[in-house]
């Protein structure tokens, strides 16, 4: 059975007809550098449940032909199958991300005009995740009243003196109030729609170089302020982030790879022999090889150091784990 990559316009609905779609999606949004990452994170879905509940999208900017077809082998190669949607943005949006991130991460906020409406739930992922453990219950998880899954970042972790470094303070958040990592977000997709959260988030970003300078995370921050007392927090386990996994080395549902250093690098990081295996044996024989999953040949040592002592630190560990179970 071949396994192909439709390709669909910005603004275009999935070209599905609606008996075949599935009752929800998951969505990777991109740039060229980051589609073999992007490939691997939907290939590890796809490796634990997740095609069989859910419909698979690439949302990326700037994708040459040679691209899609690079992509296309590797689908066809590890038997899943996705949709490409060339994805647009503002102008403004794109002079307002900060240097150090990509652009693109700024097109989930655009899904409301590509992905069909009659979709339960949309799962957005990063793509320096890998789906390590089942994840396709995460789509029957009860949210209650809220309209957005996701799993609380460091950031409003408490520290010796106070929040880490008081950033939910510092974008506005009220006392109290936790902040999440935007890097897994499980959307009750009916009312995301409904309430047009995406859009407003989408304009208040637009709108910050008029407001008075740009945040840390423009999109994080953005919606953090948008889904104030509007989102369910989620186990760590859910989006294990770097830093988080130090302290909680416990297998997750995600890994998502935050620090500078990924598993696919050249530069060996305590803590990612696992991934790096992982991502190795994706992109054995695909277009990537020579560029990604490569063996490491130096080392990070100060990021290594940190990693040791973090894991060393049952003090710090078991502050964490009574500010999550409150």
């Amino acid at each position: 059975m071949p396994f192909k990559a439709t390709l669909v316009t910005h603004g275009a609905m999935s070209k599905k007809p609606k008996s075949k779609l599935k009752p929800n999606a998951i969505v990777v949004c991109c740039t060229p550098s980051w589609l073999p990452a992007a490939a691997c994170t939907l290939k590890s879905c796809a490796d634990q449940g997740g095609a069989e509940v859910a419909d698979f999208y690439v949302i990326a900017m700037g994708l040459t032909e040679q691209d899609k077809v690079d992509f296309q082998n590797f689908q066809t190669r590890h038997k899943f199958s996705a949709t490409i949607v060339e994805g647009k943005l503002p102008q403004k949006l794109i002079d307002n991300a900060p240097k150090r991130f990509s652009a693109a991460a700024f097109l989930r906020l655009t899904l409301n005009e590509i992905l069909d409406p009659t979709y339960k739930r949309v799962l957005y992922l990063d793509s320096d995740i890998l789906a390590l453990s089942p994840m396709a219950h995460i789509f029957a998880m009860d949210l209650g009243s809220k309209c957005l899954g996701a799993v609380e970042d460091y950031q409003s972790f408490p520290s010796l003196f106070g929040s880490w470094k008081d950033h939910a303070r510092a974008i506005g958040l009220k006392t109290g109030e936790r902040y999440f990592n935007s890097g897994v977000l499980l959307m009750d997709w009916p009312q995301i729609l409904k309430r047009k959260l995406l859009q407003t988030c989408l304009a208040r970003i637009i709108a910050l170089p008029k407001s008075g300078g740009k945040l840390n995370f423009p999109d994080q921050d953005v919606m953090n302020l948008v889904f104030a007392g509007q989102w369910h927090r989620m186990p760590t386990r859910y989006n294990l982030i770097s830093i988080v996994s130090d302290y909680f080395p416990e297998t997750p549902v995600f890994r998502h790879f935050t620090k500078d250093h990924k598993p696919w690098g050249s530069v060996w990081v305590l803590g990612h022999a696992q991934g790096r295996q992982l991502y190795q044996s994706m992109l054995k024989g695909s277009a990537w090889a020579n560029k990604m999953g490569v063996r490491a040949t130096r080392i990070a040592p100060f990021e290594s150091l940190g990693i040791f002592l973090r894991r060393a630190d049952k003090t710090t560990r078991e502050r964490y784990r009574k500010h999550l179970e409150s």
